[in-house]
């Protein structure tokens, strides 16, 4: 016997709360769920505990493995390269997990992945965007650290016609855990301007969302994206990573907005169906110029978590 889940990546909006003293929030994100780059992992009886796919996923899936008592073999039949900014490790570890679920035949609610993502396997560190789109797809808005009793989100459904291009230049992987923890931990207040921005942003981004009015939430996202990346100028070389930094200006000169997701290297941007085309094109001729190799693609939203397949 054997089960198949499959699951979306994670595009993060960036931070719209920093460091909030008065309130008691750490950090609270939003952020996309989006069809590619597909994450796909085969969960079935073999007798022995076996792992098969990329070597630097094998700790956390082991992780996962050893939590719920599994002998059986998890093989990665499909998954973007790790720590590349598309939240592919809580994603893997949230699939094998409901996959081990479904195996045994034990039900399992949404309730049972947040407490899953949160609890169990402790996928918080920052941002809980990742496990909640896991959990429910579309666009979400997490509400902070520490967790709500109740795991609160706000969570919006994306219009079908709207495409993500998505840019992975092949260069230096974003942060691991380990290196993103020592940045996180204890996080300072945003300074006020920072503050103002990241607040200005969110509205914008929701609004732009609840309106269908992607202008809207394009504008909302620059300005989510520059506040965030000038809380962390210091530890990426500038408000965008400094080795995928020219690749947004050039494409702000050909009017592309690009985001980039967590600590990168991914960049992305929304469009419409009848734009993608053109745009992924234009991305692609960007990368050529710049001397960057990688890849651009067009992707659907999800609107749902991951599954069974």
């Amino acid at each position: 016997m054997e089960v198949i889940v499959k699951a979306g990546s994670r595009l993060h909006a960036g931070f719209h709360i920093i460091g909030d003293k008065i309130h008691r929030i750490e950090y609270a994100g939003a952020g996309f769920y989006v069809d590619k780059p597909i994450i796909k992992v085969r969960v079935k009886e073999c007798g022995e505990a076996i792992y098969e796919g990329p070597s630097d996923f094998r700790d956390p899936v082991v992780h996962v493995i050893e939590k719920v008592g599994f002998t059986g073999c998890v093989r990665l039949e499909e998954v973007p390269r790790r720590h590349s900014g598309l939240g592919s490790t809580t994603q893997v570890m949230l699939a094998v997990y409901h996959g081990i679920k479904l195996l045994r035949g034990e039900g399992i609610t949404e309730g049972d992945l947040l407490e899953a993502g949160f609890k169990l396997l402790g996928r918080t560190k920052g941002s809980t965007v990742g496990t909640l789109l896991y959990v429910y797809g579309g666009f979400v808005s997490g509400v902070g650290l520490p967790l709500p009793s109740d795991y609160s989100v706000l969570r919006l459904p994306i219009p079908s016609d709207w495409r993500f291009i998505i840019v992975i230049p092949d260069v230096a992987r974003g942060l691991n855990e380990k290196e993103e923890g020592r940045h996180l931990d204890s996080p300072k207040p945003a300074p006020q301007s920072v503050k103002q921005l990241m607040a200005l942003g969110f509205h914008h981004l929701v609004m732009g969302m609840v309106r269908r009015d992607l202008d809207l939430v394009l504008d909302g996202l620059r300005s989510m994206q520059t506040a965030t990346g000038l809380y962390f100028s210091s530890v990426q070389g500038g408000v965008y990573r400094s080795d995928v930094a020219r690749i947004v200006d050039e494409a702000s000169r050909d009017g592309i907005i690009l985001a980039q997701s967590s600590w990168g290297p991914t960049l992305y941007t929304i469009t419409t169906v009848d734009s993608a085309e053109s745009d992924r094109k234009t991305l692609e001729m960007i990368m050529r110029e710049a001397g960057i190799r990688g890849e651009v693609i067009v992707s659907r939203p999800r609107n749902t978590g991951g599954g069974p397949e």
